[in-house]
């Protein structure tokens, strides 16, 4: 009987404890799913990098492993017509997917991809616009309109600052996010004068500084001014 019960609180623990401390594990589910392979990258230096891979069964499978600090990783599944963007930090995180339209699929459990999406979607509404005077600058090109060019140049012109402006605020008034540097050394520092780049490296805080995405955008940074003392 002693035996039994010293199992029985074995298993408890077990169950108990849930989540490693410093893992993820990131369970994918829907429908039309069952022997489709799905593969989970990480971009590194301009290459993708297999992180995980599984079959699904039932329907469904779970991804694991650990990041040192919450970074962009890409979920590709069987012949599905994109990808998907999840944002991974060392959490237990649901993945609702939909095959057919990968980019409705509903992420959970990361408070990461939470601000990511918050992002995209208030981001979007600049590059559908982009996208839109694009195709007319195309057609006015084709038809050698040099009138209509040169009023789209100013409106590309102004959609770029209000592009940079957003950024720019979504990164002050989220500097604790680790969404904040990921957007500044994937976009917005390409578009920052000198002053405004450096007055914004040192606004994040030391607990937001230990990831790639900092480390990246301080190294551009440096390189610019070695390159300006020249």
């Amino acid at each position: 009987m002693k035996c039994f019960y010293a199992l029985l609180l074995a298993f408890l623990l077990i169950v108990s404890c849930g989540l490693p401390e410093g893992e993820y594990k990131i369970t994918v589910s829907g429908q039309g799913l069952n022997n489709r392979k799905a593969v989970l990258y990480r971009y590194d230096d301009s290459v993708l990098i297999t992180v995980d891979s599984a079959y699904f069964e039932r329907n469904s499978l779970v991804l694991g492993g650990s990041v040192s600090h919450p970074e962009l990783m890409y979920l590709f599944v069987g012949d599905a017509p994109d990808y998907l963007p999840i944002f991974v930090e060392n959490s237990d995180i649901k993945v609702s997917y939909n095959f057919a339209k990968p980019e409705k699929s509903v992420v959970t459990g990361s408070e990461s991809h939470k601000n990511f999406v918050d992002f995209i979607q208030s981001y979007s509404a600049y590059c559908d616009k982009g996208a839109g005077v694009s195709r007319m600058y195309a057609e006015a090109s084709k038809n050698s309109d040099s009138l209509i060019i040169n009023n789209l140049d100013s409106i590309i012109g102004v959609l770029n600052n209000e592009k940079n402006q957003f950024q720019l605020n979504f990164v002050q008034n989220n500097i604790t996010s680790p969404i904040a540097p990921y957007i500044l050394a994937t976009q917005l520092m390409y578009n920052l004068n000198n002053e405004t780049f450096e007055k914004i490296l040192g606004m994040f805080p030391k607990s937001n500084r230990d990831n790639r995405y900092y480390k990246k955008a301080e190294t551009y940074f440096n390189a610019l001014n070695q390159h300006l003392e020249y």
